[in-house]
């Protein structure tokens, strides 16, 4: 009651957030017997369960409390966040389990007594289930319980008061604070009002599912962002509680040998997990840090920027339009359309375009060159291709409105874009340049091309918005927060050290395997690759004995591809053609190889496949493998290995299929957005997340070695690549990685005829073409041998 009459007082001196739009929600009247049930449920089974079970009263209260008590009351939170976050977030991500849950949140801005209002399956779980399980877990006696529990219930009421004031979390504050792990009263009232993140008391900060705090910058950007992981908490909540705990000998198993044997063989394996997770999370730490900037040729960026602002310039207007059902978002595709008119938004009807107000921006970048078709055919706000490139543009802003986006967000995409690195850092290397007396309005120019960064890039904000058939607003920063993949957080969650084994284990049965199958691993120029060359092969002009090689995506490795790679090995049609495996830890979770965190780039690979090629095939006499070179597949990540490979060793590459690429098109949101960003909703997102996106090695290939610039493949890069016998790519319709229809119609505007070159399989997901069976591994198959 004291600290129920001092919340308020402090309410009243201090306010509540956002009490300038709403006041505090009272509690409806046909939850009220809801509400009442749930105190009463609160007070009979937490507190009444704790007197039956626990109480002794021949034991004084301070004689309970021993040394590690500050130690397991630490602990005792820390479990049961990881059991209530994983509890609350399923309630919020599918919907069958959003009915245990929606009751609660019928309060937007709650107060203190709305903690107690939920509905009875909620109140099961949340006052007896999860404070049950993480008792047994890291057990306490009933006077530690009584001080836990009083805590908790600060916890939970203070929570809902949304006085505005700073109050973090204090049960947990001496084991996560120093992490930056902390959950105070702002931060639940935001989850109250958006429905989503700040899932939990203290975890949510630590795996990067806070909700931005009042005034906090989005493009924050300091720390990894680790998920500790369930297992990992509870394999340290159970060996400090068997080293620090006499209570939790009741729970250890009978003193047999066997069951000796076993204890100490758990005892060993949770020591081996927590040790494994302190290493992971400095793993992560240490990736976290960004890497330098790229540095390209002005001239070479602006024929960049030029090829993507003139891609689906096509002006039939339907040949978007028909793949609508696949859009990034589940949002409405006309939500920045509808308000166009009103905001921040505005479009010259005369021109389609107006220029920049920002102050920033140069007396260059006010003209625009005529060369560009959408400045030529003045792209108007209405205009079907400007309204395409701003509904998918929109997506680099996690999928805010566009007319949220000012001039300011869009610099700050654009200089990460082109250069990888933060706006800031572009104004003060313009700056410093002046300091030193370099003066840019004096120096020459040519047409469209930037003098130096800042120049470049405001000059492309402005195609940008020509492009878009729009004017961004100036003036100070919006709310939008701006996906700059390498410069975000790295996004990382724990993985137990038993998997990593597992997956160790299937690679060294596999690698067995293909010995068998004659395979053989060498090492080029630092990559390692599975050969195997039949006895007596020769090169010819034939293609049925053209060398194959493989370049696998991400996964576990090739004995993830193992139907595909077994066929190829053993069917008659390739049994005398040499088959050649690029082995990538980095895509593989291979945390034991030397290479897990060293991905190699477009230079390696290609210098790496040109000492193979010299070594193994052109050395051989009597062969004419420099006339015929390989015939490549990939697939997935595999395919931007592919794109190098193409590009920097074009006469190695001689044909070409690349199945489910995501290679094409890299300046389109969709990829990195639904694959990095946008939240899980469906069980395979989160299974993809879990398993692919948020693995270590994935994760430092995709967010602090993502260049998308070196990692695009443009038609004009592939030699023949309209003869479909040279160069095919095959999709899958229902790909919940690659968009479809989008890289679809790019490639047929690009002249790739569907049906020859461009093939998509009906009904067929993301990899199905690499299962073994189907008309997609089918085809695949077809087009090595040469039917095509």
């Amino acid at each position: 009651m004291l600290s129920a009459q001092l919340f308020s007082e402090l309410g009243k001196k201090f306010g509540t957030f956002n009490e300038e739009h709403r006041g505090r929600d009272h509690v409806p009247d046909d939850s009220a017997d809801v509400m009442a049930g749930g105190i009463i449920t609160y007070f009979v089974f937490r507190v009444g369960k704790m007197i039956l079970t626990d109480y002794d009263r021949n034991v004084t209260p301070l004689s309970n409390f021993g040394w590690d008590y500050i130690i397991r009351f630490q602990l005792w939170f820390i479990v049961m966040d990881c059991f209530f976050y994983s509890y609350h977030r399923s309630t919020h991500e599918f919907d069958f389990l959003w009915r245990i849950h929606q009751q609660h949140h019928r309060s937007k801005a709650p107060t203190m007594i709305s903690s107690a209002l939920a509905g009875h399956a909620q109140h099961f779980i949340e006052i007896i289930l999860i404070p049950s399980m993480t008792t047994y877990i890291v057990p306490m006696s009933f006077h530690e319980q009584w001080v836990l529990y009083l805590c908790l219930a600060y916890v939970e009421t203070i929570g809902h008061s949304g006085i505005r004031i700073h109050v973090a979390n204090t049960n947990t504050w001496l084991s996560c604070l120093p992490f930056g792990a902390d959950l105070n009263i702002e931060d639940h009232d935001l989850h109250h009002r958006y429905g989503k993140r700040n899932y939990v008391l203290m975890v949510s900060t630590q795996t990067g599912q806070a909700n931005p705090r009042v005034g906090q910058d989005l493009r924050d950007n300091g720390g990894a962002s680790g998920d500790q992981g369930i297992l990992s908490c509870l394999t340290l909540a159970y060996l400090a509680s068997t080293t620090f705990s006499p209570a939790l000998q009741r729970f250890r198993l009978p003193t047999t040998p066997i069951y000796a044997t076993l204890q100490a063989l758990l005892l060993a394996w949770a020591a081996s997990e927590a040790i494994f997770s302190i290493f992971y999370q400095i793993w992560a730490l240490r990736t976290n840090r960004h890497r330098p900037s790229t540095n390209y040729d002005p001239k070479f960026l602006r024929d960049i920027v030029k090829k993507v602002l003139e891609s689906n310039m096509s002006d039939n207007e339907h040949a978007v339009d028909d793949f609508d059902s696949t859009s990034l978002s589940s949002s409405p595709p006309s939500v920045g359309m509808r308000r166009r008119r009103h905001g921040t938004i505005s479009s010259n009807p005369d021109s389609g375009y107006a220029s920049s107000s920002s102050s920033a921006s140069s007396s260059f970048s006010k003209q625009l060159h005529p060369e560009y078709n959408f400045i030529t055919q003045r792209l108007s706000f209405d205009d079907h291709r400007a309204q395409d490139f701003r509904e998918t543009a929109r997506h680099w802003f996690h999928g805010a409105p566009f007319e949220e986006v000012r001039r300011e967000d869009a610099s700050q995409w654009m200089a990460w874009s082109l250069y990888g690195t933060p706006y800031e850092e572009v104004v003060k290397e313009r700056r410093n340049s002046v300091t030193s007396g370099v003066r840019i309005e004096r120096m020459e120019r040519d047409a469209d091309v930037g003098r130096d960064k800042l120049e470049t890039v405001d000059y492309s904000v402005d195609l940008w918005e020509a492009r878009a058939g729009v004017k961004l607003a100036g003036g100070t920063k919006s709310n939008v927060g701006v996906v700059r993949i390498t410069l975000d957080k790295l996004k990382v969650m724990t993985r137990p050290l038993g998997l990593y084994l597992g997956i160790w284990a299937a690679q060294k049965y596999y690698k067995h395997k293909c010995r068998r199958m004659g395979f053989e691993e060498r090492l080029y120029e630092g990559l390692r690759y599975w050969i195997r060359i039949p006895n007596g092969w020769k090169s010819s002009e034939v293609e049925e004995s053209a060398p194959l090689l493989f370049l696998h995506g991400l996964g576990v490795g090739p004995v993830g591809y193992a139907p595909i790679l077994n066929k190829l090995a053993t069917d008659p049609d390739f049994q005398y053609r040499p088959i050649v495996i690029l082995i990538q830890p980095h895509l593989s979770m291979s945390i034991f190889d030397t290479a897990y965190l060293t991905p190699p780039d477009a230079s390696a690979c290609n210098t790496s496949l040109k000492a193979l090629a010299k070594l193994t095939f052109l050395a051989r006499q009597d062969n004419r493998f420099e006339d015929q070179g390989f015939t490549t597949l990939s697939h997935s990540n595999g395919t931007i290995v592919h794109g190098w490979l193409l590009k920097g060793s074009p006469n190695l590459i001689r044909r070409s299929l690349i199945v489910d690429p995501v290679c094409f098109a890299l300046w389109e949101p969709h990829l990195p957005y639904q694959f990095l960003y946008a939240p899980a909703k469906a069980p395979m997102s989160h299974l993809m997340r879990y398993f692919v996106s948020r693995e270590l090695g994935v994760a430092n290939v995709l967010q602090r070695h993502f260049d998308w610039i070196s990692s695009v493949l443009w038609l004009s890069d592939v030699p023949e690549a309209y003869d479909p016998s040279k160069f095919a790519v095959h999709l899958s319709e229902k790909d919940a990685i690659v968009d479809t229809p989008r890289i679809r119609n790019y490639l047929a505007g690009e002249g790739l005829k569907e049906g020859e070159g461009l093939k998509v399989f009906p009904k067929q997901k993301h990899g199905d073409s690499m299962l073994g069976h189907g008309k997609g591994f089918n085809a695949v198959l077809s087009w090595l041998r040469g039917d095509c």
